[in-house]
Parts: C-alpha cells; sequence; structure tokens
C-alpha cells in the first residue's frame, strides 16, 4: 500500500492518542510494552474499535510481560488498521531509532505487517513497508533509525501496522534519541525570564574577557583558549557572516599562535580545493593580489585575507604548514593531476590521465565521437561525470600497482573522486552527499595523518555540531564531531551590530570567474529575542566562552547565520547556540571586511 495514503489515514488516530497520553505525561510512564491499562485499554494508546480492523490488547500472548497489542482483519477488512503512539517531541537530538518485537499469523500475500515511527510535522517516516513480512512468523525483533530534526519535530507517533489480511501482534517498543533512553535525553526549554536570567548569570560566569584595542593586549586574552585548543586534531573556527573584519583578525591571531605554539599544521578554507591547490603553488611567483582575485572567492578577496596569506607565504610557515580547500573542485583539478604526471612515460597511466581530462572538460557528443571505437558512450551529463569517478579509482589502482601512489597524488584522486561521487550516485541511484558531507570527508581525510592537526575556517553554519536547519546545515561539524569527538573542537563567533560585507551572485561557485563587487550593510534585522541580544545583557563588548559547563543548553532562540548575501529576515534560525559549539566569541559591534586594494 502506498506511504503517503498510509500517512493521510493515520491523522485520525493521531488525534485521538494526543488527548490519551495527556493523561500521563511522564516519561516514566511510557506505555510502550502496553503494561499500563484502564477501562480494559492500553493507556496512551488510542480506544481499540471493530469499524475495520479489530484492534485490542492480548492478555495471553506477549513477548514479554503479561500484554502485547493486536490489529487482526475481519471478513470485509480493506487498507490498513493501525495501532499508533503519540509522544511530544521536544527532545534534543540527531537520529531516531524504534525498536521492537513483532509476531504474525497468517498475513496475506497481498498486504505486509510493519512496525511505524513518523516524526511531525513531515521530518519524517517509515512503516517497513519494503521489507514485505508477510505469513506466520514468530516473535522476531525489528529495529530502523530516521532523521529527528530538533526544534522541527513537535511529534513522535510509534505504532504497529497491518495490510490486507491476518493478525500481528507488536510488544517492547522503545524509542531512542541517539543511543539515548527518552529520559536520558536533553529537552528543549522554554525561553521564559527566568531561564534568560539564569543564562545571563552563566555567561558572566563563564566568560573571559577580550582586549582588542592591540594585538599584544588580544593576544595576552587567548591564552586560556589557545591553552585549550592546543591538545585537539581539528579547531574549527566559524563566523557568523563570512563579510566581518574582526572575524578574520581573530582567526588569523589564533592560528598563528596554534601553528607557532601548538604544532598546528593544516589550514583549510571553506574555498574549492583546487583554487587553493593553485594559489599555493604559485604564491612565490606571483603577486598575492593577483592570486587572489584569479582563485578566492569574492567574499574573501579582502585586505584581512591578504593579511593572513602575507604571513603564510613566508618560507618558514609555508614550508611547514599546508594550507587546503575544502569545497567543490570541478574547474581544474583535473588540469593540476596531468600537470603532476606530466613526466611519467607509463602508457597506461598516460591513457587514464588523458581520459580523465576528456571527461571532465569535453561534452558527452565530443566525447562519444572520440572514444566510439572503445564502446564507452555516455548517455549524458551525470554518466560522463560518473565515468570521471570511475577512471579516477582505475587511475589510483594503476598507480599503486606500479608504485607510483605518491601521498599527494593520492590526495589529489581522494578529491576528484569526491568532486564527482554524486554523478556516480546518481547514475546508480544511491542517495546524494550533501555538501556538508563533501566537505567533512575532505577533512577527515587530511585529518587521518597522524601528524596533522587542523584549523578549519568555515561558516558558523558548517562547523555547528549539531545539524539543526533542514538537515544539512551543521552536518559537516556533525560528521566530524561524531568520529573524532573531543578531538574535535568548534569555535563560533557572534556580534550583535555593525556592518557587514556582502556579494549579489546568488551562487558562489557558479562559475570560476571571482569578480564580484564586495558591497556592504548594516545588520538591521536583529530580533530582540536572539543569542546576540542575550550574549550583550552579559555587560562587556567582548569576550568568549566555553559552553561546557552551562546548564539549559536546550533553549532555542534566534541566531544569525548569514553568509555571503545580503542580510533578510530569513537568515536568522531558532537554534540552541549551546549545543552548537563549544566555544562561543561574542562582540557587540563589528565592521564589514576592507575590500582588496589594487
Amino acid at each position: 500500500m502506498n506511504s503517503k495514503l498510509i500517512l493521510l489515514n493515520l491523522i485520525f488516530l493521531i488525534l485521538i492518542t494526543s488527548i490519551s497520553f495527556s493523561q500521563t505525561t511522564e516519561l516514566d510512564r511510557l506505555n510502550l510494552d502496553f503494561e499500563i491499562t484502564e477501562g480494559g485499554n492500553a493507556l496512551g494508546w488510542p480506544e481499540f474499535d471493530n469499524s475495520n480492523y479489530i484492534r485490542g490488547i492480548d492478555t495471553l500472548i506477549a513477548f514479554n510481560g503479561k500484554n502485547s497489542g493486536y490489529i487482526e482483519s475481519k471478513k470485509d477488512s480493506k487498507k490498513f488498521g493501525a495501532l499508533a503512539y503519540y509522544i511530544p517531541a521536544d527532545f534534543i537530538g540527531k537520529k531516531i531509532k524504534l525498536t521492537g518485537y513483532m509476531k504474525t499469523e497468517n498475513v496475506s500475500s497481498d498486504g505486509y505487517a510493519g512496525l511505524w515511527l513518523r516524526v511531525d510535522p513531515g521530518v519524517a517516516f517509515y512503516n517497513m513497508s519494503d521489507r514485505q513480512i508477510k505469513g506466520t512468523n514468530d516473535w522476531q525483533k525489528y529495529e530502523f533509525e530516521l532523521n529527528y530534526s530538533t526544534g522541527i519535530a513537535e511529534a513522535i507517533v510509534v505504532g504497529g501496522l497491518l495490510s490486507g489480511k491476518g493478525k500481528i501482534w507488536i510488544d517492547d517498543l522503545k524509542v531512542t534519541i541517539d543511543g539515548k533512553e527518552l529520559k536520558g535525553v536533553d529537552r528543549i526549554i522554554e525561553f521564559t525570564p527566568e531561564v534568560k536570567l539564569s543564562a545571563i548569570k552563566q555567561i558572566q560566569v563563564n566568560k573571559n574577557d577580550l582586549d582588542i584595542s592591540s594585538e599584544e593586549k588580544l593576544d595576552e586574552s587567548l591564552t586560556p583558549l589557545i591553552e585549550t585548543l592546543g591538545d585537539k586534531k581539528i579547531v574549527a573556527i566559524g563566523e557568523d557572516t563570512h563579510g566581518t573584519s574582526e572575524y578574520y583578525k581573530l582567526r588569523e591571531t589564533i592560528t598563528k599562535r596554534l601553528v607557532t605554539e601548538k604544532g598546528f599544521n593544516v589550514v583549510v578554507l571553506e574555498s574549492p580545493y583546487d583554487d587553493i591547490e593553485s594559489l599555493v603553488e604559485n604564491i612565490k611567483k606571483e603577486e598575492i593580489s593577483n592570486l587572489m582575485r584569479k582563485h578566492l572567492f569574492s567574499i574573501y578577496q579582502t585586505e584581512e585575507m591578504k593579511s593572513f596569506l602575507d604571513w603564510y607565504k613566508n618560507d618558514s610557515i609555508s614550508s611547514k604548514v599546508a594550507f587546503k580547500g575544502m569545497d567543490d573542485s570541478v574547474w581544474v583539478l583535473h588540469e593540476l593531476l596531468k600537470n603532476k604526471l606530466s613526466v611519467n612515460q607509463d602508457n597506461e597511466i598516460k591513457k587514464l590521465v588523458e581520459k580523465l581530462n576528456d571527461e571532465a572538460t569535453l561534452s558527452v557528443r565530443k566525447f562519444n565521437r572520440k572514444y566510439k571505437k572503445s564502446g564507452k558512450r555516455a548517455g549524458n551529463e551525470n554518466e560522463l561525470k560518473a565515468f570521471a569517478y570511475q577512471t579516477a579509482i582505475d587511475l589510483e589502482k594503476s598507480l599503486d600497482s606500479k608504485s607510483l601512489l605518491t601521498k599527494e597524488l593520492k590526495e589529489y584522486l581522494f578529491n576528484i573522486k569526491n568532486t564527482y561521487v554524486n554523478y556516480y550516485n546518481i547514475v546508480n541511484k544511491k542517495a546524494l552527499k550533501s555538501r556538508d558531507e563533501i566537505m567533512a570527508d575532505r577533512i577527515a581525510y587530511l585529518a587521518k595523518d597522524p601528524d596533522s592537526k587542523l584549523i578549519v575556517w568555515a561558516h558558523n553554519a558548517h562547523i555547528s555540531n549539531t545539524v539543526n536547519v533542514d538537515g544539512e546545515i551543521g552536518e559537516m561539524g556533525e560528521n566530524l564531531k561524531y568520529e573524532f569527538g573531543d578531538n574535535y573542537h568548534s569555535v563560533g563567533m557572534s556580534s550583535l551590530k555593525g556592518s557587514y560585507s556582502y556579494i549579489e551572485e546568488r551562487f558562489i561557485n557558479g562559475d570560476h570567474d571571482y569578480d564580484d563587487e564586495l558591497l556592504q550593510s548594516e545588520i538591521s534585522f536583529q530580533p530582540p529575542e536572539s543569542w546576540e541580544a542575550l550574549f550583550n545583557e552579559a555587560d562587556e563588548d567582548s569576550y568568549y566562552l566555553e559552553t561546557k559547563n552551562f546548564k539549559n543548553k536546550g533553549v532555542f532562540i534566534d541566531l544569525r547565520l548569514l553568509g555571503y548575501s545580503k542580510e533578510t529576515e530569513k537568515d536568522y534560525y531558532k537554534l540552541p547556540l549551546l549545543n552548537m559549539f563549544d566555544s562561543i566569541f561574542f562582540i557587540e559591534k563589528t565592521n564589514a571586511t576592507m575590500p582588496l586594494m589594487d
């Protein structure tokens, strides 16, 4: 049966269960095992009726305890019968899992049995229809995991489902979020005056004052943070706009100290991998301003970024610190690889390099004409780029077999595969990787070198420890936090007011001409109830703090996440900032970056 039809037909059941659940909202009285009864019904479940399917509690057959829930068809049963249990969704987490036991009897071949889970409104839904459980089966354990969107989710509904004829029993259901039982999961906290006052007091206790009046005083005030960050594997430093001058100055200062004092040796920028490779390759040969205009997004073509690159090009730094990009690499990466292998005379490798270059640059028609005799034909652009993914794999294997696969070539080929993996996924009907996932993969690849210590420069939205918006914002940081744990440390940056730089280009990586004009504007949509306004209550213009000691991390209020565009009201999201970052900088008033001078 169509899962969307089931979704619509269950609305009535949810309305009933929400009334029933209101009688017992305490999590320690969750009745997912049917053991708590009232008036012959299982408490928290809908009243069982005889209108289409028979539903009830069975006091003789159970997996565990005394009772189970059952659904049984009648002669005239049509469509499906379901049991449903409602749980308010005020939990904080990333993944939700349903585990339970089910027994079936004579489920018809045109139907199926399953457990089901839905997170409303429209967050996630699954009913095991693809597993096609039919016939007679003794008690078996089933489980599945779905995405859970904190702040968007309003209700969790779980239960059992019978489509077609037969009978099923369900028992011992269990819902967990991020592996924790619901009683142990942090909850969303209403932003009451009392909660606000408590948060302000905690900020005042935990903050470290930041003196930005001079480089010397800034260095001195950052010392406690440098000590905290020194033993991490990855330090990700964010920004709530790409066009704020103070953020770049802070990142540069922190980066210099982590490099010179704590042995960090890789800096990764939210920018195309191949462009940064080209910039670094030519940093001693060409004027930095020219390189920046050719290889950096327009939003980065600033005096603040030039200050960092002027420091980086020094032999004593560039010889021991790698500067890398982590974003899409569709422009010249194949050419860079070709240049690296130009001296290689092996015929097989030369052919693979040429083929990869053709797959990256030729049209479908020209490629098919050139490779007509090989029998390799691309039906469309996706198939052609999927060829590039496979050719990169073949080239890596060939180089490895001939003992020619250097560390540098392996990294290039990894990034080429990452560039074309989604074309391969489209052609092979696999799940697509988000931009955040791909950036996380590239950072993780560098971090897996046992000798590397990374500093990442990216937007707050990417470095966040948790996914918070549309299942993607924060996915990069969340993946890295999951893989590296406490060795990944995210540093958010925030301000209340001031100016910022922006560009009008809608897609910053839509082409390879980084010639957009850098414009400036003032912050003007700041909500009165926001994290920025809350931080401003601490009676200090500039400070930073660590979030590990904070209580009430489930507070959701507005937070600015403005990228490279002009600010709108849509750039503010209700988010749990204290869960998003390990450290947070706040500067009351900030200024726009300065455009690169000629």
